[in-house]
């Protein structure tokens, strides 16, 4: 349905009156729910959104229903504790044997990237011997004798990280994006030319962002490596796991972020991770220390009380216990049924690389997924090296994937490469996926491939 015909529904003024809600919900039924995306469909391959469990919906109501805010104990007394104790389990498969170690709760990833790279934008000017909060940015990098700073990230990184260094006023002139490889991650000898180009220039490496689960393809980033060239040189490193995560559940895969744990923050992401499909983000923190570094001003509108409040260390104001659905969701599936399900979705993931693989019809990007996603567009017709080229294949790519998403029995996504080629992509996150839906899309896909020789 055309979005000009979806948006007539949604088009009258502000009532003057109340309406009936058996008027209301008809609306909904007519109107709303017809052209949402079924992300419950097993054959929903298009996005890194894990479909609600049957308990995330309960788990929704009795938040709203508890009406908690956990800014502070006096406003969520026992939801503190939830929170606190969600938090400890996630870091503790984060940063394994690391007393010091905590986070804090955030909207999604996009918040989470942000205030790590704020607290670590503060913390490498506080080594460096300046009070970002107190003195403002430009005094600071006056005080310590800096004619700027530095932030290094991939191309494929998540395109939070490089709005965050806007809204951080480092401006594009401060970050540095890092070529990649073959294979969508961070090219070490790369980073390395950059960071000494950074030191030459005056620059102070501040932040090394390391990517565990790229958006696009999955890539992970060489997480041991990075961290080595960034404590050589002074800076310090955010892990960007908000999907990559998952792997911490799994004993067959998480060693695939071997040295996250070495990282001062990390993002990870409950919400997507978890199936709890409501607004819960997080950031972990190697040391409970940074996140004291925000700058957040109490409010003294509330009473202290004998517990911290939560909300002395994050960006948010009143939010929603969303937590709790964590709390049980975790304590329901428990660290072995997430590793399961991390283990099911890669397997699919390897047998669909296999189908179109075997097809010959397709370019896969990477060879081998690196996760439970796989980018790839038909082999090429045209010389790719030139813009008329390029356009040329893409269009034809885009056409594909049209067709199939035309059929309504499938549903992927796309990916742009940082060279402008245009890759189809698929995700395999729903639990409800079989073996059998995932043969069908490969199926589906082979056949349009082919008609479109």
């Amino acid at each position: 349905v055309p979005a000009r015909v979806i948006a007539r529904a949604f088009e009258a003024p502000l009532p003057e009156e109340g309406q009936p809600i058996e008027a209301i919900l008809a609306d909904v039924a007519e109107h709303v729910m017809p052209h949402g995306r079924d992300k419950r469909s097993p054959t929903w391959f298009a996005q890194l959104d894990v479909p609600p469990t049957d308990f995330s919906v309960f788990s929704g109501l009795l938040i709203r229903a508890l009406a908690q805010d956990p800014i502070t104990f006096s406003s969520s007394r026992s939801g503190t504790f939830v929170e606190r104790q969600v938090l400890g389990w996630l870091t503790s498969l984060a940063f394994p044997d690391v007393p010091q170690a905590g986070g804090c709760f955030t909207s999604g990833g996009t918040q989470s990237n942000f205030q790590a790279l704020l607290i670590l934008r503060n913390e490498a000017l506080r080594r460096a011997g300046a009070d970002v909060n107190a003195l403002g940015l430009v005094e600071a990098l006056s005080r310590t004798g800096h004619r700027g700073m530095r932030v290094f990230a991939s191309e494929a990184s998540h395109p939070s990280i490089f709005a965050a260094v806007r809204q951080l006023g480092l401006g594009d002139a401060g970050l540095h994006r890092v070529p990649t490889d073959r294979e969508d991650r961070l090219c070490p000898s790369a980073l390395e030319a950059a960071l000494v180009e950074a030191r030459r220039q005056g620059q102070l490496p501040a932040v090394v962002v390391l990517t565990a689960g790229s958006s696009g393809v999955g890539a992970v980033d060489p997480l041991r490596e990075g961290l080595r060239l960034a404590r050589q040189y002074g800076a310090l490193v955010h892990v960007d796991a908000a999907h990559g995560s998952l792997m911490l559940f799994s004993q067959r895969h998480r060693g695939l972020l071997d040295g996250l744990q070495e990282a001062d923050t990390v993002t990870l992401d409950p919400h997507k991770v978890l199936g709890l499909n409501a607004q819960l983000g997080g950031l972990l923190v190697r040391d409970a220390r940074l996140l004291t570094l925000l700058g957040k001003v109490s409010l003294d509108y509330f009473v202290a009380s004998e517990v911290a409040d939560l909300g002395e260390v994050t960006l948010d104001g009143s939010r929603a216990l969303n937590s709790l659905g964590a709390w049980l969701l975790l304590r329901h599936f428990g660290r072995d049924g997430y590793g399961r399900l991390v283990d099911h979705l890669f397997a699919l993931a390897r047998d669909f690389t296999r189908r179109l693989r075997k097809s010959g019809c397709f370019e896969l990007f990477p060879d081998a997924p690196a996760m439970n996603m796989l980018a790839f567009r038909l082999l090429p017709k045209a010389d790719g090296g030139t813009p008329e080229g390029l356009a040329s294949e893409n269009a034809r790519n885009d056409a594909l994937l049209s067709r199939l998403m035309q059929s309504r029995k499938f549903a992927v996504s796309c990916y742009r490469h940082a060279s402008g080629r245009l890759y189809l992509r698929a995700v395999f996150i729903n639990p409800a996926s079989r073996p059998e839906h995932m043969a069908a899309l490969a199926d589906a896909l082979i056949q349009l491939a082919r008609e479109a020789r």
